[in-house]
Formats: structure tokens, sequence, C-alpha cells
């Protein structure tokens, strides 16, 4: 973990970084939603969870359809996107 730092802000400048960060915040929210969307569309599609595909797709027993890069790459944005939004969180303005 990183060394927690403390920074001075004019007020007025510290307005406009939360705000900032507020909107920032319900952008990776709602891409979160829209991405997690996308993965219980294909789940319900494909009759398997998440868990299942990535552990068929990793073995190669799905093949190399279309569809099957889309959903691997869903799952990598959606975790690089959870991943974003809980660092973000941990930010204390």
């Amino acid at each position: 973990m990183v060394q927690v730092k403390t920074i001075e802000i004019p007020e007025k400048a510290l307005s406009l970084l939360k705000a900032g960060w507020d909107l920032e915040l319900k952008i990776l929210e709602s891409d979160i939603k829209k991405f997690q969307e996308k993965v219980t569309q294909l789940e319900k599609t494909h009759c398997m969870d998440s868990k299942t595909f990535r552990d068929k797709f990793e073995k190669g027993d799905l093949g190399d359809e279309e569809w099957c890069f889309s959903w691997a790459n869903y799952l990598e944005i959606l975790a690089d996107l959870k991943e974003k939004k809980k660092a973000a969180k941990s930010v204390v303005l």
C-alpha cells in the first residue's frame, strides 16, 4: 500500500477537484453497469456463468468465435473498471 500523503489545496480548487472526482466515479459506475449488462446477456444467451465461461475459454474448449473473445474482453474491462472505482473511492477529499 502507498503511504498516505496530505497536500494543501485552495478551497475553490478543492470544490472543483471534488466535483471532478464525483463525476469520474459516476462515469465508472455507469461503465461498470454497461459492461455488467453485456456479461449478463452473454451468460443468459450461452447458459453459463462467467466463471464457467472463463475456465472453458482458457482451456480452449470454446473455439475462437467472436462472442468468446468479446466475453473475455468484457470480463477484463469489468475487472479493470471495478479496480479503478475501488481506488477512486479510497481517496478522501
